[in-house]
């Protein structure tokens, strides 16, 4: 498919309608990429991990939930999900689930959109020391937002930041999009304050103090030998100092939004990669003879200040997994990370409070609360109501689930009487 023929193709149809997903690639392509020399990432457990996870997403190999409808008796079978971070299938109702808790903590008032990127000339240092350099970029640019609007206005304000590692084109990019509150709490009174207007700070001002804050903090993990370094950053001190200089003179991107009422918007965008893969499977257009199609934002050839337009980029399947699967997240990492106002401690009192009575409301109806996934999965590509019988449109009665595996086994639905159905 050409990038014309793209471009005219029907808005919906493209959007809501996937045509392939990660899983079908993987499956096409993975064991040749395993033995392909032009592979050039050096494949880890968690890249094996997360391909294997979302190629048993939804299938039977990962066990199933059965339903019986309460008036013909046909059964149905829902699968398993594998709740993997960089699974296509199964990311987008927990990204939504994460979006609508988050805007409930939020502050009620106007929010802005701040994006601080990592130069191009850290990249090289940032792959060889991801989860260090990824620390000290959350931690830089958080304390200098903190920093100022404490300095400038008094303020206590609340962050919340999320790390991406790629560009539109899958490229190593990493970025952080922050959501920080146009205002917070006075520091001296314990006030509520809105700030005026739609400015928060000026560009310029952040991009000097986070380059200086990073920059210490390179030094301070310089010092402390916490660096893994290659090249003749490992030749000596005095190589690195002059690293460090040259990056001075370089243009350290930081974008300060102006602030949205509505906080959703800020929200769903942020958080559009939180629990799924940094490539949407809506973006694939084909994955035939060996190569894969998707479209990307094309912001080289846009005009600044406009809408980036839409492209289409054609990738060897060895190159296209390279570049996808270098963005799977560490184990254990947190990619998101809140600071000031929605770190404290009562924030996450309340937080626990809030998962304990929710937890403790009865259900009001037959339906186990981990289906609330799958049902907004099912409703999205299929167009129906997962829990409804398609022959006489009653509902379905939960039986049980079963799990796959060496302890396999069969688990059923406790009843009110204290037995269980297993019909």
């Amino acid at each position: 498919m050409c990038q014309s023929t793209l471009e005219k193709a029907s808005p919906a149809a493209y959007r809501y309608e996937k045509k392939y997903h990660l899983s079908d690639i993987y499956r096409l392509y993975f064991k040749a990429y395993l033995q392909s020399k032009s592979r050039h990432l050096f494949l880890e457990e968690r890249h094996l991990t997360a391909v294997n996870q979302t190629l048993c997403c939804r299938t039977g190999k990962l066990g199933y939930h059965l339903f019986k409808c309460n008036g013909c008796q046909q059964q149905k079978y829902l699968y398993h999900s594998c709740k993997h971070r960089f699974c296509g299938n199964c990311g987008s109702a927990e990204t939504h689930r994460w979006a609508q808790d988050l805007q409930i903590k939020l502050l009620d008032i106007a929010h802005h959109h701040v994006v601080f990127t990592l130069p191009a000339s850290l990249r090289k240092l940032a792959k060889d020391n991801p989860k260090t350099i990824y620390d000290l970029f959350f931690r830089a640019s958080s304390q200098v937002l903190q920093n100022y609007l404490g300095y400038k206005h008094g303020l206590s304000c609340g962050i919340v930041s999320v790390l991406h590692t790629a560009g539109s084109d899958l490229k190593y990019h990493p970025h952080l999009h922050l959501i920080v509150s146009g205002g917070g709490l006075d520091i001296s009174t314990g006030q509520q304050v809105v700030l005026p207007g739609n400015y928060l700070c000026n560009s310029a001002h952040l991009k000097k103090r986070f380059r200086w804050q990073f920059e210490k903090g390179l030094v301070d993990l310089y010092e402390k030998g916490s660096l893994r370094l290659s090249g003749s950053l490992a030749l000596g001190r005095s190589y690195f100092l002059s690293y460090l200089k040259k990056l001075n003179g370089q243009d350290w991107v930081v974008s300060v939004q102006p602030a949205l009422a509505d906080k959703s918007h800020i929200v769903k965008y942020v958080g559009r990669y939180t629990k799924r893969a940094c490539l949407s499977e809506y973006r694939l257009a084909s994955i035939e003879a060996g190569r894969i199609s998707f479209s990307y934002k094309d912001y080289k050839n846009s005009k600044s200040g406009e809408k980036p337009k839409e492209a289409l980029m054609v990738l060897p399947y060895s190159q296209f997994l390279d570049r996808l699967l270098q963005h799977v997240p560490f184990k254990g990492f947190r990619m998101v990370r809140y600071y000031g106002l929605y770190a404290t401690r009562v924030n996450r009192k309340e937080t626990a409070a809030e998962q304990h009575a929710a937890l403790a409301v009865p259900s009001t109806n037959n339906t186990d609360p981990t289906f609330l996934d799958f049902e907004t999965y099912w409703q999205e590509v299929y167009g129906e109501k997962a829990l409804n019988c398609s022959n006489c449109q009653d509902s379905f009665k939960y039986i049980g689930q079963y799990f796959r595996g060496l302890r396999a086994k069969w688990r059923t639905l406790p009843l009110a009487n204290g037995g269980t159905d297993s019909s």
